[in-house]
């Protein structure tokens, strides 16, 4: 009887939410031990970016509902908000601290965040930073590019050049040094104006996995993926090894015995006049190729005397076009006698010693990193980009070690936005069965529970039986009423309506008596 009355309720008050929809713009962040950071810009969002006052970044921010259309004829109308990249043609910089400071030894590491470029991308990125603790600045107003990271990754577009980084900031135990290693092959990013999520899962095993709307475009081990690779080699060329001036590694040379053959003419051209072309007995020799306009004529207030003898402007001669004209020439084709400037053949070279390589040496910078999947500790993330397109609205970023925190907040924010967007877009309306599965998960969830035990099953019949049959009642409750209070007001401003005419056909006789009266005076 209880799970009855939860799951009635439940139904009741979730279509009796006029914000439904939106459901998705009213999410809350998620919380607990294995969050490290997560975002979704609500009212509390001010507490914890700061914005850098840095002088070379003077872009400006704001948090806002998406404020440009998807096209001239379809708007964007969610009250969802988000970061918003408020300059064109500047640099920006936000950060925000972490709660606590992030230690990934042994856990997998999840990042993932939504972008709308609503204004498109010409040249520049939208991609994040988790800045390494030991680089912080005392004052997060001072982040700026030189604050280092750990990770940087997102999209990134200049022109033709579109790609999504994934970059991890190595650091070389032997020398102390930091190096860029850098995603190999790529993918491209998603430019057009609609919200796209991208996520990074970096895995305890070392491997990664980069995906584009819950969609997989590339996977692999942190070992062999990156360039540099993560691990320098064992052994390097010696530096002090020097080719020997005397080695011979060219494998082919010229045969030193070949002789030009006497009947070879290096002069002979490329291409020669057809000797089988003739010209048409159409041709125009002496026809002009241009002509004077004959379409424009003599201005009325031309004076020969004052602006000289006039000329009407030349146009090509549409006579040459069909004819041709001019003086006639054989068209070319290609000279069966030409052979080119001569060479000799080559023959293998009887000095060849080989391709010469250096000696291999120790790596004085050698080092393996056997589980570059764990980071230094890392203290904030940074959004740090310099771009010539404003209006790059970020949302929903989250940073955690559980998969299974991240897949819900993803199906709670970007399912159900990307749900909307599709449907306001292909002219689909949102209806009840999406609302239905966008805000009943945890129901279903709880009657499928129920179900394991065969004693539940009459208790299960009857809360199905009011989800189907409530929620119809109540839609059609809702109708009516509202066809009533349409129908009310519209009688109502009928009737106001006859009123107005009625009072203002009496004015205008009653002024037309008088206007006569003072006419007859």
């Amino acid at each position: 009887m209880k799970l009855f009355i939860i799951v009635t309720l439940c139904v009741v008050c979730a279509l009796a939410n006029n914000d439904e929809t939106f459901a998705f713009a009213h999410v809350k962040a998620p919380k607990g031990a294995d969050v490290v950071f997560a975002e979704v810009f609500d009212d509390a969002w001010s507490k914890k970016w700061v914005v850098s006052t840095h002088p070379e970044f003077n872009g400006q921010w704001r948090v806002e509902t998406n404020t440009e259309d998807f096209t001239p004829e379809i708007s964007y109308d969610s009250p969802d908000k988000g970061l918003v990249v408020g300059s064109e043609a500047r640099k920006h910089a936000i950060s925000a601290a972490f709660p606590e400071i992030l230690d990934n030894t042994d856990k997998d590491l999840l990042i993932q965040y939504e972008v709308r470029l609503q204004k498109g991308l010409t040249c520049g990125g939208a991609y994040i930073k988790l800045l390494r603790k030991d680089g912080l600045p005392k004052d997060l107003k001072n982040f700026n590019n030189e604050v280092p990271y750990a990770i940087m990754f997102g999209p990134d577009k200049c022109g033709a050049d579109s790609k999504v980084h994934f970059i991890i900031n190595h650091k070389n135990p032997v020398t102390g040094e930091y190096e860029e290693k850098h995603m190999t092959n790529r993918p491209k990013i998603e430019d057009d104006n609609l919200t796209h999520l991208y996520s990074l899962r970096i895995r305890s095993d070392n491997t990664f996995e980069l995906e584009i709307d819950q969609k997989q475009v590339r996977s692999g081990s942190l070992f062999e993926e990156f360039t540099p690779a993560i691990n320098p080699p064992k052994e390097i060329d010696d530096p002090a090894d020097l080719k020997p001036s005397d080695w011979v590694d060219n494998a082919m040379i010229p045969d030193p015995d070949a002789v030009k053959p006497s009947d070879w003419d290096e002069s002979a051209p490329v291409q020669i006049a057809d000797p089988d072309d003739t010209k048409p007995s159409s041709w125009l020799d002496d026809a002009p190729a241009k002509i004077p306009d004959p379409s424009i004529e003599k201005p009325e207030d031309w004076d020969d005397e004052l602006d000289g003898d006039w000329e009407a402007p030349l146009v090509p001669n549409p006579a040459c076009l069909e004819y041709g004209c001019g003086k006639w020439e054989p068209r070319n084709i290609p000279n069966p006698e030409y052979r080119g400037k001569w060479s000799p053949p080559l023959i293998a070279n009887p000095a060849y010693i080989g391709e010469w390589k250096a000696r291999q040496i120790a790596n004085p910078e050698y080092f393996f990193d056997e589980n570059p999947h764990t980071f230094e500790p890392i203290g904030a993330i940074g959004i740090e980009l310099w771009t010539m397109s404003d209006k790059i609205l970020f949302d929903n970023i989250l940073i955690t070690h559980d998969e299974d925190i991240a897949n819900n907040f993803v199906s709670q924010t970007f399912v159900q936005k990307k749900q909307w967007e599709n449907s306001v877009v292909n002219g689909d309306n949102f209806g009840f069965g999406d609302a239905l599965s966008a805000g009943f998960g945890d129901i279903f969830t709880i009657v499928e529970k129920f179900l394991e035990n065969p004693d539940n099953l009459p208790m299960v019949a009857g809360t199905v039986f009011a989800i189907i049959l409530l929620p119809a009642l109540f839609i059609y409750m809702s109708v009516g009423n509202k066809k009533k209070a349409v129908k009310k007001v519209a009688t109502k401003e009928t009737a106001k309506t006859k009123e107005v005419a009625k009072n203002n056909k009496e004015k205008n006789q009653k002024e037309n008596k008088n206007a006569k009266k003072t006419k007859r005076i």
